[in-house]
């Protein structure tokens, strides 16, 4: 069975890249991220998603991946719902909170202060606003550096 050529969300191509950073639906949920970690810059590729984490999560590594995983597993969900069930997302947030509810469900195997963390990020990222300030970073800012950030992904 072919793939879909045109995003079931905004009718660019179809790509793995468009799918997870360009389309609008995921440019909204790596936007609200990027201001949930206090950054003005959000990665539009995988390439640019470690480069970016890193920088804005140094002593939080253990997160990165399930970060990830949970950002493209609500955009992936809400493809298929619109592909395959003709089910639309009914706002933009509604993918925030997906990811959310993934985080949340997954803190329960981390270990305390791991788990707290999570739950507060979700929090902020629920709410819509900057909840990770500096301090609660250990007093570590996510680099604004645009040049880290290439046009094409790399570093």
């Amino acid at each position: 069975m072919a793939g879909q050529e045109k995003c079931s969300f905004c009718s660019g191509s179809e790509t793995i890249n468009h799918l997870f950073f360009d389309c609008s639906m995921a440019s909204y949920v790596w936007s609200l991220v990027a201001i949930v970690l206090g950054s003005p810059l959000r990665p539009t590729s995988m390439d640019q998603f470690w480069v970016w984490i890193n920088n804005c999560l140094l002593n939080e590594k253990q997160f990165h991946m399930m970060g990830l995983a949970a950002i493209l597993w609500a955009l992936w969900r809400a493809r298929n719902n619109a592909c395959f069930e003709k089910k639309l997302t009914r706002s933009l947030t509604e993918n925030v909170f997906s990811v959310c509810s993934s985080i949340v469900y997954w803190a329960g195997l981390q270990k305390g202060d791991d788990q707290k963390q999570l739950g507060r990020w979700c929090v902020g990222a629920q709410r819509g606003d900057a909840t990770l300030s500096s301090k609660e970073r250990n007093g570590k800012r996510c680099l604004h550096n645009p040049s880290s950030l290439t046009q094409d992904g790399g570093i």
